[in-house]
């Protein structure tokens, strides 16, 4: 819908939008990968812009239980890079979140491959392709309800949707989803 306003704006009478984020048959494996039952491993993929809410991915995960065994690699670079040593400082996730900075696509595919869950806090984006290519490489995909996110994913059956209230209940939500998620790892499969 922004793109179409912003068209009409600019002078365009008929404005037609399409979202074309096919994987190629090379990008999926042919079987899924079984990922065990160590540490529940997570990723977040990404621009490192504001909006696309890295630190409120971190707030979440800083709401996690002590005592739960997780970790987070961070694939991105971008403006909002200098800014994450001093958000694991103020949410206590030194040791359990890495960023690995900007990652070859063909390296990320292995990334999708080996983690149980991709956190996808982007507050402004029309899809977000993290999520096809996450399911396509047996990562379950969590997106807040807005843009394309609840296009792509089925709640419950493709990945989880967050639903948009306020911030404090939407970082209850996605945490207590992430436990839920771990404490029983059918619901991943």
């Amino acid at each position: 819908p922004e793109t179409e306003v912003l068209a009409r704006k600019l002078g365009a009478r008929t404005v037609h939008t399409c979202w074309d984020a096919t994987l190629a048959p090379s990008q999926v494996p042919p079987d899924r990968p079984s990922k065990g039952t160590g540490p529940l491993k997570l990723i977040w993929v990404a621009t490192l812009r504001p909006a696309k809410g890295l630190n409120f991915a971190l707030e979440v995960l800083a709401k996690l239980p002590a005592q739960m065994q997780w970790s987070m690699d961070i694939l991105g670079d971008g403006p909002v890079a200098s800014k994450i040593p001093g958000w694991l400082d103020r949410y206590g996730l030194q040791g359990r979140v890495n960023h690995l900075g900007a990652v070859p696509f063909s390296e990320i595919i292995s990334h999708y491959q080996e983690a149980h869950l991709l956190l996808f806090s982007s507050f402004r984006d029309n899809g977000g392709n993290q999520l096809m290519e996450a399911m396509a490489h047996g990562c379950v995909p969590m997106a807040l309800a807005q843009g394309g996110s609840p296009l792509l994913i089925k709640h419950g059956e493709t990945g989880v949707i967050i639903p948009i209230e306020s911030p404090d209940k939407m970082i209850e939500s996605w945490a207590d989803w992430i436990v839920r998620l771990d404490q029983d790892r059918e619901l991943l499969d």
